[in-house]
């Protein structure tokens, strides 16, 4: 019928007896991987500080980085990111610059809400 590997899979079509007899299709690993369920799960976001909870908001991103194995480098970027609420950017952008690393934003973050 088939063959796959790591990489890639074929298999043979067959057509019917008018068409053309048969074709390759090649599939690459990559097609599998967009339709794993990881693939679908939400960043997290604070649109709205004055009726979400931020600390279920951070608790969410803080599940995101671990499922998606986002490295330390990141995390605060990637928070600068997820707020996009107006209050909260705009506190974010006033003290980007000062934060140390992401859980000193967490910290100062809980403080401001």
């Amino acid at each position: 019928m088939g063959n796959c590997n790591v990489n890639n899979c074929s298999t043979t079509v067959c057509g019917n007896a008018t068409s053309q007899p048969n074709a390759i299709v090649n599939v690459k690993s990559d097609v599998f991987a967009n339709n794993s369920p990881m693939n679908e799960l939400a960043f997290a976001n604070l649109y709205d500080s004055s009726n979400q909870i931020v600390l279920h908001f951070l608790r969410d991103l803080d599940e995101y980085y671990m499922i998606k194995n986002v490295p330390e480098s990141l995390k605060l970027t990637l928070a600068m990111r997820a707020v996009t609420g107006p209050i909260a950017k705009s506190w974010f952008s006033t003290v980007y610059g000062k934060l140390h690393d992401y859980e000193h934003f967490k910290t100062q973050f809980t403080k401001f809400l």
